[in-house]
């Protein structure tokens, strides 16, 4: 009975780097995770994915297994009733199994069953993870006491939230909220350099987000009332994109009479609020 200690960025890299040295398949093997990896922060502070395979033991002889062979003809699969042994051929088209299945055991002919954790999933797991840590190195560098209070996926708004408490919160939601969106970014195309696409991470503090909104909403209640009682265009002030993003969205859901368009290029992009007919 084989057995191997294999390693990778990733457990699943880690899981093909170790199947390809024992010659098996994914359904061949039970996998034991020892450590998950973590990519650091441009490459700093990343560790690799640990984990130990082992061959599966067959049952006794008297078992009947249902061996597939691939072919050309792409023929159904034959039984056969023999002793318990290996079978060590490895299929063109064999795909990789989620890491949250490795305590399951399936037959040999049944490589291709759903796993129960669907890829999405898995990725959305992964993407929390990585903002965590991403996020914490950060902070820990810039000498921040914090501690992260939430850390989800938020079904509503198709958003992973991560939110921190610390003393130095006044740090990031000052002057607009410069600070606490520049980390926000940071966070995003850390994760974008190996990750596309994935779902957008918010990192709040302070309740900074919910707050903002209820300020930029009364910002629109008063410039959509100015537009339609002058049948003129209302410039916004300069906002940050998820702050536009936010305004087109409440203007095509509660002001169908309105319409929006940016206007301007970097910090002095704004948004123009104006009557659907023009």
């Amino acid at each position: 009975m084989k057995e191997l200690k294999a390693e990778g960025k990733t457990i699943q890299d880690a899981i093909d780097n170790g199947l390809k040295k024992l010659s098996l398949r994914r359904d061949q093997v039970e996998i034991v995770i020892v450590k998950e990896g973590k990519k650091g922060i441009i490459g700093i502070g990343s560790k690799k994915a640990s984990i130990i395979l082992t061959e599966k033991k067959w049952k006794g002889s008297d078992e009947t297994q249902t061996i597939t062979k691939p072919t050309k003809q792409n023929k159904p699969a034959i039984e056969k009733k023999q002793p318990a042994r290996n079978y060590n051929f490895k299929p063109k088209n064999s795909k990789p199994i989620s890491q949250n299945n490795t305590n399951n055991s399936d037959d040999a002919d049944n490589t291709n069953k759903t796993p129960a954790f669907q890829p999405q999933q898995a990725q959305t797991a992964d993407v929390i993870s990585n903002a965590k840590s991403i996020l914490s190195q950060m902070l820990s560098l810039m000498g921040i006491s914090f501690n992260i209070t939430e850390a989800n996926y938020d079904r509503k708004t198709d958003k992973i939230l991560i939110k921190f408490d610390s003393e130095d919160s006044s740090l990031f939601v000052n002057r607009n909220g410069t600070g606490i969106e520049s980390i926000q970014y940071l966070v995003n195309a850390i994760i974008n350099r190996t990750m596309k696409p994935h779902t957008p991470v918010q990192i709040d503090t302070a309740n900074y987000w919910e707050r903002r909104e209820k300020d930029i909403l009364k910002i629109i209640e008063h410039a959509a009332k100015a537009v339609q009682q002058t049948a003129k265009p209302f410039r916004l002030d300069p906002m940050s994109a998820p702050q536009r993003k936010f305004v087109h969205g409440i203007i095509k859901k509660d002001y169908p009479k309105l319409k929006t368009a940016s206007e301007g290029d970097g910090r002095w992009r704004k948004i123009v609020i104006k009557p659907a007919g023009n």
